[in-house]
């Protein structure tokens, strides 16, 4: 069935689900990502009303500083309407900005496509390879988020 905090509206309904409930589960992650919270927050069957009633509240107004193209994206992803989500390729576009793919050769990702350093979040990221070498060895790995 799923779990009814990253659960679409849709699949809440019984429903069938697409792609586009799959976006608004990962928008569910990206929300959290952006503000350290759930968009909505309670018991899961509260929760779940709250989701065919009420469009969220955007990140940047629960955490002032989130940038203004990922708050935008975050709420889009997050529509009550499956029709009015973005698709993938809208979603990629939306991410890559104007600037054409990077080309994977010579590129880390710790760069932005504006060139600036990603900043910030070492302890974070040291966390994330530490996990992943784990994995790699076939350990189960969980990883708790300090807040």
């Amino acid at each position: 069935m799923g779990t009814p905090a990253y659960m679409s509206p849709e699949q809440a309904r019984g429903h069938t689900i697409s792609a586009s409930s799959d976006w608004y589960s990962v928008g569910v992650i990206l929300y959290e990502a952006l503000t350290g919270f759930r968009p909505f927050r309670g018991e899961a069957i509260d929760v779940l009303a709250r989701k065919q009633e009420s469009e969220v509240v955007p990140p940047r107004e629960r955490t002032p500083g989130v940038p203004e193209d990922l708050d935008r994206l975050c709420c889009q992803m997050l529509r009550r309407d499956e029709e009015e989500r973005p698709s993938g390729v809208e979603i990629l576009r939306s991410l890559r900005g104007n600037e054409e793919r990077p080309s994977r050769s010579g590129e880390d990702g710790a760069r932005s496509s504006h060139g600036a350093p990603f900043v910030g979040r070492k302890e974070q990221l040291a966390a994330l390879h530490e996990a992943f070498a784990r994995t790699k060895e076939g350990r189960a790995v969980t990883i708790e988020n300090p807040r």
